[in-house]
């Protein structure tokens, strides 16, 4: 991780502005870096900590890399290790060479094009002390965050938000219209933070800092190239196999204990079973981390540990009980991002990661992303394509029931189709029950038109009449994985672990992009059919074709939702007593008041399933409330 600036005035100097020790701690606030270092100059400084994993990692001795003029802070892990060393006339042994090495060679043969020649989870920046500018880039997924201050006087950017909270006498404002998004849950931004002057690069971008000018420019299009096939074909499946055989070949590489997140559902369980089969004997063994919530989970999560030949399994069950520990958990990740994150689970999984760092597990798996893209479970899109292609032999091939009900299916489909218009971007669809429940001021609804964004960012893939499009322009642009990535990142780094997404894997997201849409579909609407195909005899029949997921709420979830009611009374009672001033300004305070009397009223026999009745509303609401207030406040909550 890194944090840099360039001053633009003379008269001032880095120490003005920041202490390096302060932005040290700020980057690695609960874990000690393996190597830390900083180069200071009369107008810039860059400071770089980083932890050991990879084989190569170990060679870094002096960080950030100085040559000539240069400084260079790298980020990440390089996955197109083998090309660049052709493309750049390596000799020496890979293992003897660290990725910010490619950085160095590729910088002086491709200047602002190195970024195009990179694949793998990364952030950089350079600067040149000679010409007083600065580069940085990030990947084209957008796992490693970067963020940044264009400030008048000088230019600032981290790979937290936290490392630019620290400095002197500047204090970024905190966004009013941010606040009010997060408590509709439409915050999530590919640009925007919680604070007004700090922004994002965004994912698949660059940035150039040249006198006191930033200029930004997307480096990376995906390819939108599935080809006009609409009958399936082994050969994809074998291809879109080893792209991803080759994405877990690459990502596997660490000198330490692997962990891998198992929920017992399709995306993890590909993730170990590769891990299980590519790991030598030689190798450290694998931890599975797992958390069951919902019926059948446990037993699940159990077959798949042991299908993966994973000894060492980590499974948490209800752990919502443990209320206080979660809202100091919260505060926590509140800590660490440098504001409130979207993802209210994201605490549930600080204990995986002290852990990892009790155990030295240094590298951490997750399946998050297949739903998202190589895995996706979309059939609309899909429908529309094949129907506005006029491609109705597919359709029918893929409707359930025999010829003859296929034939009437398909005609019905076309005549709906044909009908019914596609919904559109405006769409204002509106949960009444969350609309009536929420303690926004109704002048700050309407003040920042949340309705339609919210509206807007929840249901933004509903308007896309390609599968690509719903990928491109929605999942990976709209910033809410984005988002999840960004932040779960951040909380791994704290402790030392890289977190890792295979089913993010650039190249493997363009394969699946450029794979004909008549492979992704399967017969009876089968949703992740490509992906099932592929791992067909890897991953246990049972959950590989499995037609449906874990998910629905069931006695034991709602228990915990139940038990969790006293304490969230009592939250709410302690945040109305000590509401922050610009949480005054935005939210009914009453209403708080209102949730207590509310809850007050629920009854064991009270049916709690997630958007039918809404004391659940009010309990996601008030964690949302915490972590505003305790944000602002800059305490943690104690009940």
């Amino acid at each position: 991780m890194f944090a840099g600036l360039i001053l633009y005035d003379a008269d001032s100097s880095p120490s003005d502005w920041v202490d390096s020790e302060d932005w040290r701690h700020a980057l690695y606030p609960l874990h000690t870096p393996d190597i830390y270092g900083y180069a200071e100059d009369p107008q810039s400084l860059l400071v770089n900590a980083d932890i050991y994993n990879t084989p190569s990692s170990h060679s870094v001795t002096d960080t950030p890399a100085n040559v000539g003029p240069l400084r260079i802070a790298f980020w990440g892990r390089l996955d197109n290790r083998d090309k660049l060393a052709n493309h750049l006339d390596v000799t020496q042994p890979l293992t003897q060479l660290a990725d910010v090495e490619f950085i160095i060679k590729g910088w002086a043969k491709w200047g602002e094009d190195l970024p195009k020649h990179l694949v793998g989870d990364f952030a950089f920046a350079i600067i040149d002390t000679e010409k007083n500018t600065v580069f940085i880039a990030r990947d084209p997924i957008g796992i490693k965050p970067l963020y940044y201050w264009a400030h008048e006087d000088g230019f600032i950017f981290a790979s937290n938000v936290s490392a630019l909270k620290r400095m002197k006498n500047l204090t970024p404002t905190i966004s009013h219209e941010w606040a009010a998004l997060y408590l509709v849950i439409a915050s999530s931004n590919r640009e925007n933070t919680a604070y007004s002057e700090i922004k994002k690069l965004k994912n698949g971008h660059a940035a150039l800092i040249k006198d006191g000018s930033l200029k930004i420019h997307e480096y990376h299009v995906w390819e939108d190239n599935p080809g006009q096939v609409f009958t399936v074909d082994d050969k994809n499946v074998v291809e879109y196999r080893a792209e991803l055989e080759q994405t877990m070949h690459d990502q596997m590489v660490s000198d330490y204990p692997l962990g891998v997140e198992i929920s017992g559902g399709m995306d993890s369980s590909t993730i170990a079973q590769y891990l299980d089969k590519f790991r030598s004997a030689e190798d450290e063994e694998t931890w599975g981390f797992s958390e069951a919530i919902y019926e059948g989970e446990e037993e699940t999560i159990q077959k798949m540990l042991k299908s993966a030949s994973i000894k060492h399994g980590y499974l948490e069950t209800l752990s919502y009980y443990d209320v206080q520990g979660l809202i100091d958990d919260t505060y926590a990740l509140i800590d660490i991002i440098g504001y409130p994150y979207i993802f209210g689970t994201m605490q549930r999984y600080l204990h995986f990661f002290k852990l990892c760092r009790d155990h030295n597990i240094r590298t951490m798996f997750s399946g998050f992303g297949g739903d998202e893209v190589t895995t996706s479970r979309e059939k609309a899109p899909i429908l529309w394509e094949l129907y506005n292609q006029k491609k109705f032999r597919a359709i029918f091939n893929i409707l359930p029931g025999n010829w003859v009900t296929r034939v009437l299916r398909t005609a019905k489909f076309i005549l709906r189709k044909f009908l019914k218009n596609h919904p559109s971007q405006e769409a204002t669809n509106v949960d009444p029950i969350f609309w009536e429940l929420t303690p926004l001021k109704s002048k700050i609804v309407e003040k920042y038109n949340l309705k339609r964004k919210s509206s807007i960012f929840n249901n933004h893939n509903l308007h896309h009449q390609r599968h690509n499009d719903q990928i491109i322009k929605g999942d990976i642009s709209v910033g809410l994985a984005q988002e999840r990535l960004e932040s779960c990142t951040l909380m791994a780094s704290a402790f030392g672990v890289d977190y890792r997404w295979p089913l993010w894997g650039q190249r493997l997201v363009q394969k699946y992009l450029s794979t004909p849409i008549v492979e992704r579909l399967g017969p009876n609407l089968m949703t992740r059919y490509l992906h099932r195909r592929a791992i067909d005899g890897l991953v246990p029949d049972s959950i590989t074709w499995k037609p449906k997921v874990a998910g629905e709420s069931t006695s034991e979830d709602l228990a915990c939702n139940r038990a969790v009611i006293p304490h969230i009374i009592i939250m709410l009672k302690k945040i109305h007593e000590d509401l922050h001033p610009i949480l005054e300004v935005i939210i009914e305070k009453e209403k708080l008041l209102d949730y207590v009397k509310y809850l007050e009223q629920v009854t064991p026999e009270t049916e709690m399933v997630y958007g039918e009745i809404s004391p659940y509303y009010i309990i996601d609401y008030t964690w949302i409330i915490l972590g505003l207030n305790m944000w602002l406040n800059g305490r943690v909550l104690k009940l």
